[in-house]
């Protein structure tokens, strides 16, 4: 699971803080607040990208993501049900997967 609010939400703190493009805004605005898998994957994306950093030339796709779920904070409900499944990302975890 990676942090990507509720939708719809159910009050300001389920959403996501994100920088805001012209095309989205029409450059009224700097920021906007939503939800969804379009804000969860920049997570999970920049930590797969940490991870094959640190990995080097060992980065292999398999091994890249066995660190992203290996490092994924257990939520006491890991392969236990669809929205935690493998618990909640965690770059520092996966990082000292190695």
């Amino acid at each position: 699971m990676a942090p990507g609010g509720n939708f719809p939400p159910t009050d300001r703190l389920d959403l996501i803080l994100s920088a805001c493009s012209k095309f989205l805004c029409g450059g009224s605005s700097f920021y906007v607040l939503s939800a969804g898998s379009s804000f969860a994957a920049p997570h999970v994306a920049g930590t797969a990208a940490v991870v094959k950093a640190e990995l080097g030339g060992n980065a292999t796709v398999a091994r890249v993501k066995h660190c992203v779920v290996k490092g994924a904070d257990d939520l006491g409900k890991k392969g236990t049900d669809k929205l935690y499944s493998q618990g909640r990302i965690n770059v520092m975890g996966a990082v000292a997967c190695r």
